[in-house]
């Protein structure tokens, strides 16, 4: 199961999540969700992310300082503290499902980089450092 996969598989409880926790509209929710999504994809597969800081670090902060939080949320056509409080509500629901999903931390590393899960630990361990 890949990344995408598993976001796709959970659109309509991450979209409930933004509403209700977040504070978006359902509308604001449905129009902030893909674009968090790419630019959160787009991050987590390039060289500026450290995996093994994600597997024991503070996720929200080091992706939020990343991120360019005014133009997601341009792109988005929200304000830029809903989509902020939209990232400090997604980022951790997307991460717990992205353990739960994964068998281990080399699985998890496979799915942040865009590699479908169950290659096994030699798999992992190269997606941990392939930087291609």
């Amino acid at each position: 199961m890949s990344f995408q996969e598993i976001v796709s598989e959970n659109e309509g409880g991450l979209v409930q999540e933004l509403v209700s926790k977040a504070g978006l509209s359902e509308t604001g929710a449905k129009q902030f969700l893909p674009v968090a999504i790419a630019k959160i994809t787009e991050l987590l597969s390039s060289d500026d992310v450290d995996i093994r800081s994600l597997l024991s670090g503070d996720v929200i902060s080091m992706l939020m300082s990343k991120l360019d939080i005014g133009g997601l949320a341009a792109q988005a056509g929200i304000d830029e503290d809903s989509a902020n409080q939209g990232l400090q509500q997604l980022v951790p629901s997307l991460m717990t499902e992205l353990q739960t999903k994964a068998l281990g931390d080399s699985d998890l590393a496979s799915l942040l980089r865009g590699k479908p899960v169950g290659g096994g630990f030699a798999a992992g361990v190269s997606a941990l450092f392939d930087k291609n």
